[in-house]
Parts: structure tokens; C-alpha cells; sequence
């Protein structure tokens, strides 16, 4: 019911796909219960509250049109009823709120706190709750509001916040789990507390629009290279949409968003087919979404290797089973070979990096057949004129060798601790209010 009020209407076919991807990666169909830390402030409704206990109870808006003054949303009976036997239902009612009332006070073991307006926003004046009344100076003690408005302090209740500090340990544990990518390894080249903050603690952000629509269209050119590999054949344009609109509908998009994505999505895929034509010639192979790691020795007696992972968007071999070339997809505004090599103004060389590290990551591969020095960026989006764009780089052994002492240098940092005295720039790290948290 979700996905078709998202999608305007769905078929068949994309109710299963999205039930299987759902199953492909474990997830369940409903969402599961929330449960609220026992340390935490917990909000809920007095309904909600039913069998719980909590040292404090702050009971807010205990005025008499929400508590005790409801006139009744409809006339209910206790059955069976003989004309004799009709109860007022607003009496009815107003004794269900009563007890409800009751479950909210008997919730607090230590302190409970009642409040409510004087006045609305307009300046009319609210009456408090009848059943508030009924328990003032028996067993409940009304406060003195300006004394107690002049002593409120929120910030006293907060229990302070320790500063905290990375430990040293913890650094060393997590590049040992998760070794380097070509993006931590580009995070930390541009400053190590981009690498602390998105790849050690991984702080969670918010995935752009732009973002989503690259992860969406690598979805479809995965499927459309496997279709094209295994049936020799491209997919027709029905499958390509519903394979558009399945990776698109994963992402909380609006619905503006979505239709613009979707329109931008639709042109670049259906016209970078032709560029797949071409470079998937018979009798190749190709692989998609393909993963490999390897371990990098480094020379550093308390920490001798570290793990290298990529995960490439394609790798093409020939009929001899060698691979020829690895490909990765961008969406966007095709960069120039000055831009991607990082020899320009305004770029950073996080492209031509990112080729070296798979070049690297390729050499130190056992079977033979995955390696290759030829790396290729393929611009899925075509420039202004409608041409699609692919810059290819042979990658030479002292790119990899230099590549590699940068590494084994980051290693070392990192497993030292010596990046945390490193400076935090704020023209190229959003984290440098916090990193002065943890040194």
C-alpha cells in the first residue's frame, strides 16, 4: 500500500522485485517496534504509558477541554440496554477519562509534575482539568509559579556531558577490521579527521538527492550489463524503466525529485546504452559489482599489513579470461584529464587516486588474470553537445609504488596516533568543531 501511494500505482512485477530485494538484504516487510533507553527522555501518550513505571512524570496541558471537559466523540451504551438503562454517555466518558487520568499519576515513583496554561495564545483563559482540582492541597501542593519560573533552570537537570577522547586502541582496531578503500584512503589524504568522522566513527550523513541518483543509476547499469552478458542481448526499454524506477523508489525522494531524477536518469542510461554496445564486444567477459581485497605489507614491526578493499563498478577481460580494463561509472558533469589527475586550480587528484589505489589493489591480486594497469573513468552523463565522455589511464609502476608509500605512511599515522595532533582545517573538514572534542 506504501509503494503505490509513493508510485501512483504499481504492477506486479515491481511488487515482486521490491519484495525480493527486501529479502536479498535481510530486511523485514514491517518495521520493527522502538524501543526507548531506559537513559532517555521517553514521550508517549497516557495510553502508551500503561504497565510502565518512571521515577519522574511530568503530566503536561491539564486543562479542562483536554482533561475531564471532552465532549463526547459519540453516544456508546453498555449492552444490553433496556430503555430504563440508558447512561449518559458524556458521563461515560468523562469517567474513562478519569481512570485514564489515574494510569498517568500512578506512573511516577518518586515525582510527578503537573502543568497546564492559563491562557491560549489568543489571551482567552483555560480552566485547569476538574480532576486536577479535585486533588490540589490533598495530594497534590500547587507551586508558586514565580518563584518557581525564576529558580527553572533547564540545563542544571542535564547531567554533564565528559569530554570525550578517541582511544588510540580503538583506531588501531578499526583500520585492523576495515583497512583502506580508495575513499578512506582519499578522507584521510584530504584530512585525517575526514577520515576519523566518515570512516572510523562513521557519523552518519544525510545522502543527497545527487547522491541517490548516482547510486540508482550504477543499479541499472549493473542489471544492464549482466542482461547484456548473459543473453547476449540489451534489455528492452520496459525492463530498463521498472529497473529506474525500483532503485529510484528506494530513496526518499519527493515527488518533484523523483520525476526530476527519474527524467535525468532516463536520458543518461538510454543514452549511454550505446556506449555499452561498444564496449561489450562479443566473446568478452564482464564482471559487475565486483570485490576484491588484498593485504599491503608495510614494513612497521607493531603493525606488518594492512587490508586493501575496492569494490569496481566493472571489470572487462578478453577472450583469454585477462582482464583489459576496469571501469568506473560517474554521474554529473564530465571532468577533463586535468580535473581527474588533480593538475588543475580547482581539483583535488581524489580521481586519479582512487585509479591508482585499484591499479594497486589489482597488482597484489594471486590470480594473474585480474591484473591490469588500464583504468578507466566513464562518464555516464553526456556533456552539453550530447557526446558521453571516458577518460582511459595506464597506470605505470611508480604511480603504484608512490601510491603505496602514502599508504604505508597513513598506516603508520594512524596506528600511532599521531593524526589526532594533526590540525583541523575548516575550509576542507566540516568536523573541526569536533575534533577538538577528542584530542
Amino acid at each position: 500500500e506504501g509503494m503505490c501511494q509513493q508510485k501512483g500505482g504499481l504492477t506486479l512485477r515491481e511488487v515482486l522485485e521490491q519484495f525480493a530485494l527486501l529479502q536479498s538484504y535481510g530486511l523485514p516487510l514491517t518495521a520493527p517496534a522502538i524501543t526507548v533507553s531506559r537513559s532517555a527522555v521517553g514521550v508517549m501518550t497516557a495510553h502508551k504509558a500503561k504497565g510502565l513505571e518512571f521515577e519522574v512524570v511530568c503530566l503536561p496541558h491539564l486543562t479542562d477541554n483536554v482533561w475531564g471537559g471532552s465532549r463526547a466523540r459519540s453516544s456508546t451504551f453498555d449492552l444490553p440496554v433496556t430503555k430504563h438503562e440508558v447512561t449518559d454517555a458524556k458521563a461515560l466518558l468523562e469517567d474513562d477519562e478519569r481512570r485514564l487520568f489515574y494510569v498517568s499519576l500512578t506512573r511516577a515513583k518518586r515525582r510527578l509534575l503537573c502543568s497546564h496554561s492559563v491562557m491560549n495564545i489568543e489571551g482567552r483563559e483555560f480552566a485547569p482539568s476538574r480532576f486536577l482540582t479535585d486533588l490540589l492541597g490533598v495530594h497534590i501542593t500547587e507551586v508558586d509559579q514565580a518563584k518557581f519560573m525564576e529558580e527553572f533552570n533547564p540545563l542544571t537537570a542535564l547531567t554533564p556531558v565528559p569530554r570525550a577522547k578517541i582511544d588510540v586502541a580503538f583506531l588501531r582496531s578499526a583500520l585492523e577490521e576495515r583497512g583502506w578503500s580508495a575513499t578512506s584512503f582519499n578522507n584521510y589524504h584530504e584530512s585525517p579527521w575526514e577520515f576519523i568522522y566518515k570512516n572510523v566513527l562513521r557519523i552518519p550523513s544525510i545522502k543527497t538527492p545527487e547522491l541517490q541518483f548516482g547510486t540508482a543509476v550504477h543499479a541499472v547499469l549493473e542489471r544492464i550489463v549482466r542482461h547484456q552478458t548473459a543473453q547476449g542481448t540489451a534489455p528492452d526499454d520496459a525492463m530498463i524503466i521498472g529497473w529506474l524506477d525500483t532503485a529510484l523508489g528506494q530513496n526518499v525522494l519527493s515527488t518533484s525529485e523523483f520525476t526530476r531524477l527519474h527524467e535525468r536518469g532516463m536520458k543518461a542510461v538510454f543514452g549511454y546504452q550505446q556506449k555499452l554496445k561498444e564496449a561489450l564486444l562479443p566473446g568478452m567477459t564482464t564482471r559487475t559489482e565486483f570485490g576484491v581485497k588484498a593485504t599491503l605489507s608495510t614494513g612497521l614491526a607493531d603493525f606488518p599489513e594492512v587490508l586493501l578493499t575496492g569494490n569496481f563498478d566493472r571489470i572487462d577481460s578478453g577472450n583469454d579470461g585477462m582482464a583489459i580494463r576496469v571501469v568506473d561509472y560517474k554521474t554529473g558533469k564530465p571532468k577533463t584529464r586535468g580535473e581527474i589527475a588533480g593538475t588543475t586550480k580547482t581539483s583535488n587528484g581524489n580521481y586519479k587516486r582512487q585509479l591508482v589505489f585499484y591499479a594497486l589493489l589489482l597488482s597484489l591480486q594471486s590470480d594473474e588474470r585480474l591484473k591490469t594497469s588500464t583504468t578507466v573513468l566513464s562518464f555516464v552523463e553526456p556533456d552539453q553537445k550530447g557526446v558521453i565522455h571516458e577518460e582511459s589511464f595506464s597506470i605505470t609502476e611508480d604511480e603504484i609504488a608512490e601510491l603505496k608509500a602514502e599508504i604505508i605512511e597513513a598506516t603508520r599515522s594512524v596506528v600511532s596516533g599521531e593524526c589526532l595532533t594533526v590540525p583541523c582545517d575548516p575550509e576542507v573538514s566540516d568536523f573541526c568543531h569536533l575534533a577538538e572534542r577528542l584530542r
